[in-house]
């Protein structure tokens, strides 16, 4: 190996880890406030993690229309979780000459629209708006 082969191999292997931090401050971002995302959607009264997160949801009255993500359990935390982060992971590892800079707000971006489009996959499924 040659030493320009050399440096270029460690300035791939640098891109790759900010890459993968930046991944990782956006999927911990993501969690930190995929309830609000739900309450968002929804309006069902799903507070911040620090403010009683579900506590305050709809789906503890019986009297109203229950949140579609509460109510799936699991899967309504693991599917759009799991569609949100693939889609920044998706938005900041594929190789490109796009800068960092444009590739976080697509990550950014993926947290809203692919959570949205998730969201209303599951309220309609659900019947919540009608």
């Amino acid at each position: 190996m040659t030493v320009r082969e050399a440096e270029a191999a460690r300035g791939a292997a640098a891109l790759w880890r900010t890459r993968l931090a930046a991944l990782a401050i956006c999927a911990g971002l993501s969690s930190l406030f995929f309830i609000d995302l739900c309450d968002l959607i929804f309006d069902c009264g799903c507070r911040p993690l620090w403010a009683g997160a579900a506590d305050h949801c709809n789906v503890h009255d019986a009297a109203t229309r229950s949140c579609p993500w509460c109510v799936s359990g699991r899967w309504g935390v693991y599917l759009p979780m799991g569609v949100i982060l693939a889609g920044q992971a998706a938005a900041l590892l594929v190789p490109g000459r796009l800068a960092l800079g444009w590739r976080v707000a697509l990550a950014a971006g993926a947290f809203f629209v692919l959570g949205g489009a998730v969201g209303l996959g599951f309220g309609l499924a659900h019947g919540y708006w009608s």
